[in-house]
């Protein structure tokens, strides 16, 4: 029997939907063509996407996840989710009050930081989306065996489950350490600067490009690099226009044109609070004059 006074408050998603014919494998697959319906619930929710690609829609507001991508959120925003292809996802849906009493200061900060900011989300490496997955899957099998204990098991479990999230968080909120890999989308986007740089680049355009939140893809973005959008837009373009500065002879307008900048007084404003120098100073290879 179960104990209909803590049960409740754990509530993993794939034991009652067995659409990859494994019961033991705890995730529920789905298509952009059958979205799931809108909903909220009291507690917390961890969504962990395994792999495929999809939108996670909290509040109104959509965040682009793809395999390895972990949001936990404030259970009673309104969410639902898309998905652009087929996606093996992973959900917790958890209270605190279920939680050990001895659970640790690192679950205690991730859930300040959920109550401040109502959502927090990260990309995770393999080995770590792997454990949270195990993690899972025991979770399930204490579900569907019920043997002795398995209420006080599925706790632990959980309680693993969230110090591993909060060690994640705060490695993700570090700046890029050296063999670090980043998020797939922050490459993604910086291989398409790299290659659209002298054409109308803006945050908005692309966000939709990427089909991602734009306060979102802004703060990842911040989070994996060290820059803003913006800052490495520039930093690209002032790259370029520093070599072309030192192979040709074109004016100083024209190549700001070349390198995405319609205004020639503006660009020698990013080129100098970059480099240190303006354009044509930079071309004579000399220091820049004092005032």
């Amino acid at each position: 029997m179960r104990d209909n006074q803590l049960w409740p408050a754990l509530d993993y998603f794939g034991v009652d939907e067995l659409m990859t014919g494994n019961p033991l494998f705890g995730v529920r697959w789905g298509s952009l063509s059958h979205p799931t319906a809108c909903h909220q619930h009291a507690g917390y929710a961890f969504y962990h996407c395994i792999s495929g690609a999809g939108e996670l829609i909290l509040d109104g507001q959509p965040y682009t996840v793809q395999g390895g991508d972990v949001v936990v959120f404030d259970g009673t925003m309104p969410h639902t989710f898309r998905y652009f292809q087929w996606t093996a996802r992973q959900i917790i849906h958890f209270r605190p009050e279920w939680l050990p009493l001895s659970a640790s200061e690192e679950i205690a900060g991730l859930l300040r930081i959920l109550n401040q900011r109502g959502l927090v989300a990260f990309h995770v490496n393999t080995s770590a989306s792997c454990e949270l997955e195990e993690l899972g899957q025991k979770i399930i099998r204490e579900q569907l065996s019920q043997r002795y204990g398995y209420v006080a098991y599925c706790a632990a479990m959980l309680e693993q489950t969230l110090i591993l999230l909060a060690r994640e968080m705060k490695e993700a909120e570090q700046p890029n350490s050296r063999g670090k890999l980043r998020h797939p989308i922050v490459v993604q986007v910086q291989e398409y600067i790299d290659d659209h740089f002298a054409t109308d680049l803006n945050i908005s355009q692309i966000s939709e490009t990427f089909h991602v939140n734009r306060s979102y893809l802004s703060t990842l973005f911040k989070r994996n690099t060290g820059m803003t959008l913006i800052d490495y837009i520039h930093h690209k373009r002032v790259a370029v226009a520093a070599e072309l500065l030192a192979d040709t002879s074109d004016p100083v307008w024209k190549i700001a044109q070349e390198v995405g900048f319609a205004d020639v007084t503006y660009f020698a404003r990013i080129f100098r609070r970059h480099t240190g120098t303006l354009p044509h100073v930079a071309r004579a290879g000399g220091p820049e004059p004092s005032a």
